[in-house]
């Protein structure tokens, strides 16, 4: 029988494997002083889980769980704070809701790569680097497109990321 586990973080600051057929729930990681203090969003690639979070107000990490073993380890620190993460099997991509982008990240080399938005306030389509944001959140992956709500323009929009094209789906300017 295949046991699928779904991992979520709660308001106790921890990331939980709960089993979906059964009542289980496991505790991954606590915060504590060296590791997180809010964890933000969570994405899972390669038997692993990615977390953003909340240090202080100026540190920002994303960290990496391994399933395997449990280990916890740092892929890089930032003073942008950090909202939404998703990846694409190979890379993740992690919105910074304040600075009005969305980054690429290469594990390979882990650095924040500016891939859409401007800096600028606002919600106009364009392509990479063109287009504005307004508090991008909630990145989630399919079919190589990236979709996310753009929060301050209350818009759901989306980006391919071959071409980078960003679209307006549905909010206040559709």
């Amino acid at each position: 029988m295949m046991v699928i586990f779904l991992y979520v973080t709660d308001n106790s600051l921890s990331v939980r494997k709960i089993s979906l057929s059964g009542t289980n729930a496991v505790s991954l990681a606590h915060n504590t002083p060296d590791t997180f203090d809010t964890v933000v969003d969570i994405t899972y690639m390669k038997n692993a889980l990615f977390l953003t979070n909340h240090m202080t107000v100026s540190s920002y990490h994303i960290l990496k769980i391994d399933l395997a073993t449990g280990n916890e380890s740092l892929i890089l620190s930032t003073s942008s704070r950090l909202g939404g993460i998703t990846n694409d099997g190979q890379h993740l991509y992690v919105s910074l809701p304040f600075s009005r982008r969305i980054v690429k990240i290469d594990l390979s080399a882990p650095a924040l790569t500016n891939t859409i938005g401007s800096g600028a306030t606002g919600n106009s389509d364009g392509i990479g680097l063109s287009a504005t944001l307004s508090a991008p959140s909630g990145l989630f992956f399919k079919n190589d497109e990236i979709f996310f709500a753009s929060l301050g323009s209350h818009n759901i929009r989306k980006f391919n990321i071959n071409n980078l094209e960003v679209t307006t789906l549905l909010g206040n300017n559709k």
